[in-house]
Protein backbone atom coordinates (compact mmCIF):
# COMPACT_ATOMS: atom_id res chain seq x y z
CA UNK A 1 0.00 0.00 0.00
CA UNK A 2 2.66 2.78 0.79
CA UNK A 3 4.16 1.81 -3.09
CA UNK A 4 0.46 2.68 -4.19
CA UNK A 5 0.45 5.74 -2.04
CA UNK A 6 4.09 6.86 -3.37
CA UNK A 7 3.53 6.34 -7.10
CA UNK A 8 -0.08 8.25 -6.29
CA UNK A 9 1.53 11.12 -4.80
CA UNK A 10 4.13 10.78 -7.66
CA UNK A 11 1.53 11.51 -10.38
CA UNK A 12 0.09 14.18 -8.38
CA UNK A 13 3.45 16.12 -8.29
CA UNK A 14 4.05 15.16 -11.45
CA UNK A 15 0.22 16.36 -13.28
CA UNK A 16 0.42 19.39 -11.26
CA UNK A 17 3.80 20.36 -12.88
CA UNK A 18 3.29 19.64 -15.96
CA UNK A 19 6.51 18.88 -17.34
CA UNK A 20 5.87 15.08 -18.12
CA UNK A 21 4.73 14.22 -21.63
CA UNK A 22 0.95 11.85 -21.38
CA UNK A 23 3.32 8.91 -22.86
CA UNK A 24 5.08 8.73 -19.92
CA UNK A 25 2.57 8.97 -17.48
CA UNK A 26 0.98 6.36 -19.73
CA UNK A 27 3.81 4.06 -19.06
CA UNK A 28 4.27 4.70 -15.29
CA UNK A 29 0.92 4.18 -14.99
CA UNK A 30 0.81 0.97 -16.83
CA UNK A 31 3.91 0.00 -14.74
CA UNK A 32 1.92 0.96 -11.36
CA UNK A 33 -0.18 -1.36 -12.78
CA UNK A 34 1.78 -4.42 -13.24
CA UNK A 35 3.44 -3.90 -10.42
CA UNK A 36 0.65 -3.59 -8.32
CA UNK A 37 -0.45 -7.19 -9.85
CA UNK A 38 2.92 -8.81 -9.36
CA UNK A 39 2.11 -7.65 -5.42
CA UNK A 40 -0.95 -9.16 -5.53
CA UNK A 41 0.38 -12.55 -6.66
CA UNK A 42 3.27 -12.65 -4.32
CA UNK A 43 0.66 -12.46 -1.50
CA UNK A 44 -1.48 -14.90 -3.05
CA UNK A 45 1.65 -17.03 -3.36
CA UNK A 46 2.59 -15.95 0.46
CA UNK A 47 -1.07 -17.13 1.92
CA UNK A 48 -0.96 -20.34 -0.22
CA UNK A 49 2.58 -21.05 1.09
CA UNK A 50 1.54 -20.07 4.67
CA UNK A 51 -1.08 -23.06 4.50
CA UNK A 52 0.88 -25.65 3.24
CA UNK A 53 3.63 -24.58 6.06
CA UNK A 54 1.37 -24.89 8.57
CA UNK A 55 0.09 -27.82 7.03
CA UNK A 56 3.59 -29.71 7.08
CA UNK A 57 3.81 -28.23 10.63
CA UNK A 58 0.57 -29.95 11.45
CA UNK A 59 2.00 -33.22 10.21
CA UNK A 60 4.81 -32.96 11.72
CA UNK A 61 3.51 -32.77 15.08
CA UNK A 62 1.53 -35.65 14.45
CA UNK A 63 3.91 -37.73 13.50
CA UNK A 64 6.56 -36.51 16.12
CA UNK A 65 3.77 -37.33 19.05
CA UNK A 66 2.81 -40.90 16.99
CA UNK A 67 6.86 -41.49 17.08
CA UNK A 68 7.22 -40.51 21.20
CA UNK A 69 3.83 -42.73 21.91
CA UNK A 70 5.64 -45.47 19.37
CA UNK A 71 8.78 -44.95 21.26
CA UNK A 72 6.98 -45.39 25.10
CA UNK A 73 4.74 -48.62 24.11
CA UNK A 74 8.27 -50.31 22.52
CA UNK A 75 9.87 -49.31 26.01
CA UNK A 76 7.20 -50.67 28.00
CA UNK A 77 7.40 -53.72 25.66
CA UNK A 78 10.81 -54.74 26.29
CA UNK A 79 10.75 -53.25 30.15
CA UNK A 80 8.00 -56.22 29.88
CA UNK A 81 9.81 -58.94 27.97
CA UNK A 82 13.27 -57.78 30.19
CA UNK A 83 10.76 -58.98 33.31
CA UNK A 84 9.94 -62.25 31.63
CA UNK A 85 12.98 -63.42 30.58
CA UNK A 86 14.71 -62.50 33.95
CA UNK A 87 11.88 -64.72 35.73
CA UNK A 88 12.52 -67.76 32.98
CA UNK A 89 16.21 -67.59 34.16
CA UNK A 90 15.03 -67.33 37.70
CA UNK A 91 12.66 -70.79 37.21
CA UNK A 92 15.02 -72.19 35.25
CA UNK A 93 17.87 -72.05 37.28
CA UNK A 94 15.34 -73.50 39.97
CA UNK A 95 14.68 -76.54 37.57
CA UNK A 96 18.18 -77.12 37.04
CA UNK A 97 18.85 -76.96 40.66
CA UNK A 98 16.19 -79.11 41.33
CA UNK A 99 17.20 -82.03 38.98
CA UNK A 100 20.68 -82.09 39.96
CA UNK A 101 19.58 -82.91 43.84
CA UNK A 102 16.95 -85.38 42.18
CA UNK A 103 19.86 -86.45 39.84
CA UNK A 104 22.39 -86.65 43.02
CA UNK A 105 19.95 -88.60 44.95
CA UNK A 106 18.50 -91.31 42.20
CA UNK A 107 22.36 -91.56 41.57
CA UNK A 108 23.00 -92.24 45.55
CA UNK A 109 19.80 -94.38 45.62
CA UNK A 110 21.67 -96.48 42.65
CA UNK A 111 24.70 -96.97 44.39
CA UNK A 112 22.74 -98.10 47.65
CA UNK A 113 20.55 -100.68 45.35
CA UNK A 114 23.48 -102.18 43.67
CA UNK A 115 25.48 -102.27 46.42
CA UNK A 116 22.44 -104.12 48.78
CA UNK A 117 21.71 -106.74 45.15
CA UNK A 118 25.64 -107.47 45.17
CA UNK A 119 25.32 -108.30 49.04
CA UNK A 120 22.29 -110.36 48.18
CA UNK A 121 23.73 -112.20 45.50
CA UNK A 122 27.00 -112.78 47.67
CA UNK A 123 24.98 -114.25 50.42
CA UNK A 124 22.70 -116.39 47.90
CA UNK A 125 25.46 -117.77 46.32
CA UNK A 126 27.27 -118.38 50.11
CA UNK A 127 23.82 -120.27 51.34
CA UNK A 128 24.29 -122.46 47.88
CA UNK A 129 27.34 -122.97 48.83
CA UNK A 130 26.85 -124.36 52.00
CA UNK A 131 23.98 -126.25 50.55
CA UNK A 132 26.28 -128.19 48.24
CA UNK A 133 28.60 -128.90 51.17
CA UNK A 134 26.08 -130.51 53.55
CA UNK A 135 24.69 -132.48 51.09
Amino acid sequence: MRINYFFAAFFMVVFMTGCVDTKRVTELSDQIKRLESQVLKERQDNAELSTFRFSLESQFKQKSDQYVKCSEDNKETIETLGEKYNNLVQDFNKIQSSYKQLNSTFESSKENSTRQINELEEKLRLIKLSRTKRK
